[in-house]
């Protein structure tokens, strides 16, 4: 069945595409017990596109090639209609072949923003802008950065030559999400669509269950329960010039820098739909603990019994940004207080 792509709506067997390559990924996966490669990317053409996953691709296919694959199947994953390219695809590369794809991109929230779909729409309130002159091919451009941010969670905004104030209510279209340092993105260029639009904060909601989240977003928080707090959890040493913890040779930037005492926390937050590994220090978690006076006139003993009292069995709500590392997710603590009644009721409805 030969078909145009953006007339594929539904799963389908023996699917025969002409399309672009329009991105393309190499990833692992452990299936039976063994290491294999796959990619992953967007497929297009002069009707729209589509992400597909392939399990047998050509190693001469590169980004911007155009293949026509027969016998390839469409399968509905995540709430969206994706193609498969299998053992069973014959893959074939039109060298000479030329295409226009037309770009269609799913509007998301930014809490469900992911690399797997990297071109998409999405609106929000523009916060902490700032400018600077880059260099792009020998041409310098105004690079805007900022956050963006939609009342479910907030992504770092880099805009390349497309000015952004502060406080203005956007809808991008055709925004890159890409990942950076741990921590999703989102990349504007001169192709990217910008319209001016309303956004209400109060429609989206921060708290969430932790099986929900499946990208290191911002601003979003989560109630439950904290286990295993860490063995370093208490008092630490961090540089009195740069404020990172300080190891045994002291500050790595700055030797000879003088230590400061000062107090850090380690623990897995779990809501019962899920768990993750949550860090927070300095004036947040004396406030939580009520650890009061100079960390350096405390007993190191007592300020760790301190902190251990104040998490265990108890629950908590917990606000900050969300990183990745490796396969898993980590937040790093803004905000932390006892949970209510009342928020707890909330969450077990949630789940329910």
């Amino acid at each position: 069945m030969k078909v145009k792509i953006g007339d594929i709506k539904e799963p389908a067997s023996s699917v025969e595409i002409v399309g672009k390559i329009v991105s393309l990924k190499e990833a692992k996966s452990n299936r039976n017990g063994s290491e294999s490669v796959y990619h992953y990317g967007i497929l297009g053409d002069e009707t729209g596109t589509i992400p597909f996953t392939a399990w047998n691709l050509p190693s001469s296919i590169r980004e911007g090639d155009v293949v026509e694959l027969k016998n390839c199947t469409s399968r509905i994953y995540n709430d969206r209609i994706r193609i498969t390219i299998g053992s069973n695809t014959e893959v074939v590369l039109r060298p000479e072949e030329q295409m226009e794809v037309k770009r269609i991109y799913k509007e998301y929230r930014i809490k469900d923003l992911t690399t797997s779909d990297p071109y998409v729409t999405v609106s929000g309130i523009v916060r902490g802008v700032s400018e600077r002159e880059t260099e792009i091919r020998g041409e310098k451009v105004r690079l805007f950065n900022a956050f963006l941010d939609d009342g479910t969670a907030s992504i770092r905004l880099s805009s390349f030559g497309v000015p952004v104030s502060e406080g203005s209510q956007i809808k991008i279209i055709g925004g890159k999400v890409s990942e950076f340092n741990g921590r999703i993105s989102l990349t504007m260029g001169q192709k990217t669509a910008v319209e001016k639009t309303s956004v209400n904060l109060d429609n989206g909601s921060r708290q969430h269950l932790l099986w929900e989240m499946v990208s290191p977003v911002g601003n979003v928080s989560f109630t439950g329960i904290p286990v295993n707090i860490g063995d370093r959890s208490g008092v630490v040493e961090k540089c009195s010039v740069c404020g990172k913890f300080m190891g045994d040779s002291g500050c790595a930037d700055h030797p000879g820098a003088a230590p400061v005492k000062d107090v850090s926390c380690y623990f897995t937050l779990e809501d019962g739909t899920g768990s993750i590994s949550c860090f927070m220090d300095g004036e947040i978690l004396k406030a939580y603990a009520g650890i009061e006076g100079n960390i350096a006139d405390i007993d190191p003993v007592e300020v760790r019994q301190i902190i251990l009292k104040s998490l265990e069995s108890n629950v908590v709500k917990v606000e900050g940004n969300m990183s990745q590392k490796g396969e898993s997710l980590r937040l790093k603590v803004l905000a932390i207080s006892r949970a209510e009644d009342s928020d707890v009721m909330a969450e077990l409805q949630k789940e329910q």
